[in-house]
């Protein structure tokens, strides 16, 4: 799994170069992220690597598609909407046309803009309201709690359970919004997105914590550190997570220790 500010990095392509078995997986935020920018050159510039790789590129499902997976399948393969990057070399091809001044496809392109702005506004609200949770999740550590949040990483047993019971709840509530209930079998529950995303909001409140508990006034910075929330909640189905980004690493890191924990106890 790769992040957005590791799409123009010559470390990805390095490792896209190195062999032909190493694969770059893409989430549907990059889309996103890279038609924000409102410019071809722009968007040509950010796909540059990956297009010259494409059949070494995996794209991924939407975020809302992955939600809904049946974990009993197998969710590594599940998630998966373009094994061979077909998707991205006909973007490449699109691009060029633009390029050359094709009305037609910057006329899609305008639309797809115009999308990635709205959608971009969708998840900004989704990360409003939960950054106006924190505080509240917060209430239930006690004062030595807190500190040993922002102090050490040796977490008591009834740290553990308020976390994990947490997420359970986050979980229930996030598969309720689908009117649907989270899988019975913890193992299965496991593998969903929607309790890995609930964990990672766990994470992303430790983090808080530990940064001071202060709420962010420019939301839009909040709104990034959920993005790089959502590529480690997507990272954790595949082999890691390509990322420069100290925040990003350590919620992936986190979150991957979180389940491994989760999975031992199942």
């Amino acid at each position: 799994m790769i992040d957005s500010n590791m799409m123009r990095s010559p470390i990805l392509r390095d490792y896209l170069e190195g062999s032909e078995f190493n694969l770059a997986v893409i989430p549907d935020v990059m889309w996103i992220e890279a038609y924000k920018s409102r410019t071809v050159e722009s968007i040509a510039s950010t796909l540059s690597v990956v297009g010259a790789h494409s059949d070494q590129v995996v794209i991924l499902k939407t975020s809302g598609e992955i939600a809904l997976l049946d974990p009993g399948l197998g969710m590594t393969e599940a998630t998966m909407r373009d094994r061979q990057g077909h998707d991205l070399k006909e973007m490449m091809e699109a691009l060029e046309l633009a390029r050359a001044g094709d009305r037609g496809i910057l006329e899609q392109l305008e639309m797809q803009w115009s999308q990635a702005t709205s959608l971009m506004g969708g998840m900004l609200e989704g990360t409003v309201d939960i950054l106006q949770s924190l505080p509240e999740m917060a209430e239930v550590y006690t004062a030595d709690e807190i500190r040993r949040f922002r102090t050490s990483n040796k977490f008591t047993q009834s740290m553990l359970e308020k976390i994990f019971g947490s997420a359970e709840q986050i979980c229930e509530t996030l598969f309720a919004s689908y009117g649907r209930v989270p899988p019975s079998d913890p193992r299965l529950r496991l593998d969903t997105y929607l309790y890995r995303f609930s964990l990672a909001i766990m994470m992303y409140m430790i983090w808080w914590l530990r940064k001071g508990s202060q709420i962010p006034k420019r939301h839009d910075r909040a709104h990034n550190d959920f993005i790089d929330l959502s590529f480690a909640v997507h990272a954790t189905y595949f082999d890691g997570f390509m990322t420069e980004d100290e925040k990003a690493n350590w919620m992936y890191t986190q979150l991957s220790g979180a389940l491994h924990a989760v999975r031992a106890a199942a």
